[in-house]
């Protein structure tokens, strides 16, 4: 099919509808003569904004009095070439080199602009300094050591970095190095993403840095109950954070050399005026929908907790703060005018008031996120997000119970299994109520599928008694050595039948329910968790009305969790947990089940159903 000719007779001259889209352009010129009679005439194409300028520049450097165009964004279809570097258009030019001076001055304007006129992103610009910090020195030398200190309650700016660790793990600080990163090292000898991160602390002139794993001692259990503890802390604190967003491993450094992918339009006049206008295809600055450090589970929180990021991108750097976001292939007023404001913040977290009781729905919309990312030890499945939990418990007053808030429990445990890959972890890392016991995407009940998409509520025949959990170490939102719930709920066999199967490969019903394709629908933990008996404990309806005992109407939508009765109870978690919760059977979770009941079905959940159980 032949493409439709350009409409404006700048492209047509120019023959922008001839350039692949997404190759460099040749270098291009366009030449006034002495009279222009196309744009005298306000006959012009109105989508072309390269006409516009064009016919702008023609005036202007004629001495017509016309305004100008406010704004030049794109050229004509199909090419839809995006115009930048000039003034007007929506563009920046990307230096090729991160460390030019144009670049490193327009971060430090973004900064002050943040320092001296943003009030929400105003943080103590004094504040107690973390355990250990790297000492980068004054000055931009590559021949200054950079050394590992301790700060003994010191106070002052640093940077924190968020980066991928990756598999090679050739410099971090050891009870072995301890003293070698005490007298220090050049930044030359340390990996790159570490080398370029004191690079940018110092061109930033902020004498501290803080990372991970060399102000943490590695291999010291001690040590990192300690520092893991303090982690919502250090990057809430910090001046701010530098996110190597486009290395998947700290040997790739992340101030690489950016292509520059556009074309040069040299505009001249006969009087001898001339400019340059510079033309990109579209997309190619666009930025990422995921990077390589979206994919590691501890850089998740550190997104939250950071109150400004620096994120470098393989072909630009982006500014993100409480306020504004910043996109350097962008004019600043291009950005306040349109960018969105995305970035992750842990106010966002908070809960919200929902009549007389709180939702953490946000919360657990962040570990959905959560458990699709890489941990490199199942054992960081609740540390990772415990500096997120410390500062919403401590500020909020919330009760933490293993990755899930007390106060709307009932929704925190309705959980599910996104893939049927997921799995248990090698060792206890949480109770089978807690999405932290599986490893794998995970997904809370809410409002995908119920009718009238009025969220879940509980049942008024459940009761949650209490939650115990026992910590393991210091951190007490972090790893954890047991814990149970005790509660009140209607509890029914769940019966195999023959017919067609569920997602575990086999065929179910609750006594008392009518059958009916997709009616039931149950998702188990793991695969090999199909194993009777199996029991359904209700938790949750919807929609109905906001008034709990009246909730089925002509259909209401019910959910909980498919367990199982522990028999094998000569552990020592089971005798523990049966020494404090007296003779109570104790049950785990083994997946989670929904299901659509009609109003004659109403009377199949009654008191007689309800039974207090231990879940384990």
């Amino acid at each position: 099919m032949d493409q439709e000719p350009l409409e404006c007779r700048v492209c047509q001259r120019l023959q922008l509808d001839s350039k692949p889209p997404a190759i460099d352009l040749p270098r291009l010129e366009h030449h006034f003569g002495q009279y222009e009679p196309e744009f005298e005439l306000d006959s012009a194409p109105k989508k072309c904004c390269l006409w516009r300028l064009i016919r702008d520049l023609y005036l202007s450097w004629s001495g017509k009095n016309t305004p100008k165009e406010s704004e030049y964004i794109f050229t004509c279809a199909p090419q839809s070439l995006r115009i930048f570097g000039i003034e007007g258009s929506s563009g920046e030019v990307v230096d090729p080199d991160p460390l030019s001076p144009a670049t490193l001055a327009r971060i430090r304007r973004w900064i002050d602009i943040c320092d001296s006129s943003h009030e929400r992103c105003q943080r103590d610009r004094n504040p107690l300094l973390p355990t250990r910090i790297l000492d980068v020195g004054i000055g931009t030398s590559a021949s200054q050591v950079a050394k590992l200190i301790v700060t003994d309650g010191q106070r002052g700016q640093y940077i924190a970095l968020s980066h991928c660790w990756g598999t090679a793990n050739q410099f971090m600080t050891t009870q072995a190095t301890l003293p070698d990163m005490k007298a220090g090292f050049l930044p030359e000898l340390a990996t790159a993403t570490f080398r370029d991160a004191i690079i940018i602390a110092r061109h930033l002139g902020i004498r501290y840095l803080w990372i991970d794993s060399l102000c943490i001692i590695q291999g010291d259990t001690s040590d990192w109950q300690i520092q893991s503890s303090q982690m919502g802390q250090v990057y809430r604190n910090a001046y701010l954070t530098i996110s190597a967003s486009s290395a998947s491993d700290d040997v790739e450094g992340f101030l690489t050399p950016r292509s520059p992918v556009y074309s040069t339009l040299e505009v001249v006049s006969p009087s001898g005026n001339r400019t340059q206008i510079h033309l990109r295809p579209p997309g190619l600055t666009a930025t990422p929908i995921t990077v390589p450090l979206d994919s590691r589970g501890w850089t998740l929180q550190e997104a939250y907790l950071s109150c400004r990021q620096l994120k470098f991108h393989k072909n630009k750097i982006l500014w993100d703060c409480q306020t504004c976001c910043y996109d350097e292939a962008y004019t600043d007023q291009y950005n306040l005018k349109y960018q969105v404001i995305v970035n992750q913040s842990i106010d966002l977290l908070f809960p919200d008031r929902i009549g007389r009781t709180y939702s953490y729905h946000k919360w657990y919309d962040m570990i959905e996120d959560y458990s699709r990312r890489q941990l490199r030890f199942d054992s960081d499945k609740l540390p990772g997000v415990s500096g997120l939990a410390s500062i919403l418990a401590n500020e909020d007053g919330a009760r933490y119970c293993a990755g899930i808030w007390w106060e709307d429990i009932w929704y925190g445990i309705s959980w599910e299994v996104d893939k049927a890959a997921s799995r248990k972890p090698d060792c206890f890392i949480a109770p089978s109520w807690s999405w932290a016991s599986v490893v794998g995407p995970v997904t809370f009940s809410d409002r995908r599928w119920n009718i009238s998409y009025v969220p879940p509520q509980p049942l008024d025949l459940v009761t949650f008694h209490d939650c115990i959990i026992e910590h393991q170490g210091r951190n007490e939102h972090g790893e954890i050595k047991n814990g149970w719930i005790r509660l009140d709920a209607p509890i029914i066999p769940l019966q195999s039948t023959s017919g067609t199967s569920t997602t575990s490969g086999t065929s179910f019903e609750i006594p008392g329910t009518e059958k009916g394709e997709d009616r039931l629908r149950i998702r188990f933990d793991t695969q090999e968790e199909n194993k009777d008996p199996l029991w359904v404990l209700f938790l949750t309806h919807a929609p109905g009305t906001w008034k709990t005992k009246q909730y089925f109407g002509n259909k209401a939508e019910l959910s909980g969790l498919v367990i199982r009765p522990v028999c094998d109870i000569s552990s020592d978690r089971c005798k523990k947990i049966i020494l404090q919760t007296g003779d109570h059977q104790l049950y785990e979770r083994v997946g989670f089940f929904d299901m659509t009941i009609t109003e004659t079905e109403g009377d199949f959940l009654s008191e007689g159903s309800v039974a207090e159980i231990v879940l384990i």
